[in-house]
C-alpha cells in the first residue's frame, strides 16, 4: 500500500487486523492523524508509516518488531522510554529492532540510552529533529551497527570513546549540531569498516 495517494486517517478497523499483518508498509501517502500509543502488531513485524503526515508522539509496538520507520512525518515530543506501566519498558520492545529510523520530524529532548538495549541494531537515523544532550556513552554496545544518522539536531558534547567498539560501522554522520572537542584519533584506527564520516558544521578542533 505504499505509493497509492492514500490520504485520511487510518479507520479503526485496521487495528482490530493489524496483530495479524507481518508486514505494514504505508509509506509514500497522505495518511495523517495521531497513530495509536501502543501498535498492535505481529510479532517481528516490519512496520513502515514514513513520509506521511502523521502527528502526536512516537508509538511503540506492543512487541519486538525488525523494521521501524516513522520518518518523514509529524512526529513531536520525545523518543519514549517505555508506553507507561501496563505495557513492557523500551528496551523489552525494541530487543529485537534492528532499523529504526525516526528522521525528520519534530523530536525533541535527549536521545533515551534504552536504545542500546537493541542489541541486534544495523540502522539507526534520528537526524532532522530538535534533539539536544549528548550521545548515549552505551552506544558503543551496539555492535553489529553499521549507520547511525544523527545529523541536523542540537546533539553536543564529545563523541563518545565507547564508539571503539563498533567494529562494524560504515556510516557515521554527526553533521550539524553542536560537538565540541578533538576529533579522535582512533577514528580511522579503531573503525576499520568505516566508509563515510561526516562531521562538518560542528565544534571540533584538532
Amino acid at each position: 500500500m505504499s505509493n497509492a495517494s492514500i490520504s485520511g486517517f487510518i479507520p479503526n478497523w485496521f487495528w482490530n487486523i493489524s496483530s495479524s499483518i507481518q508486514e505494514i508498509y504505508l509509506s509514500f501517502n497522505n495518511l495523517e492523524g495521531h497513530l495509536p500509543t501502543q501498535l498492535n502488531v505481529y510479532p517481528r513485524a516490519f512496520i513502515d508509516f514514513s513520509f506521511n503526515l502523521f502527528e502526536g508522539p512516537i508509538p511503540l509496538p506492543n512487541h519486538g518488531s525488525n523494521l521501524l520507520d516513522l520518518s518523514n512525518n509529524k512526529f513531536s515530543g520525545p523518543i519514549p522510554q517505555s508506553i507507561n506501566r501496563n505495557y513492557p519498558a523500551f528496551d523489552q520492545i525494541y530487543s529485537s529492532l534492528q532499523i529504526i529510523d525516526l528522521s525528520r520530524n519534530s523530536l525533541a529532548a535527549s536521545i533515551p540510552s534504552s536504545i542500546t538495549n537493541c542489541s541486534y541494531l544495523t540502522f539507526l537515523s534520528l537526524g532532522e529533529n530538535n534533539l539536544s544532550g549528548t550521545i548515549p556513552k552505551s552506544f558503543g554496545q551496539l555492535h553489529w551497527l553499521q549507520s547511525i544518522h544523527l545529523s541536523n539536531n542540537h546533539l553536543s558534547g564529545e563523541i563518545p570513546s565507547s564508539f571503539q567498539n563498533l567494529w562494524n560501522l560504515e556510516i557515521l554522520d554527526l553533521s550539524d549540531n553542536k560537538f565540541s572537542g578533538n576529533i579522535p584519533a582512533w577514528i580511522g584506527a579503531a573503525l576499520g569498516n568505516l566508509r563515510i564520516l561526516s562531521l562538518r558544521s560542528n565544534s571540533f578542533s584538532g
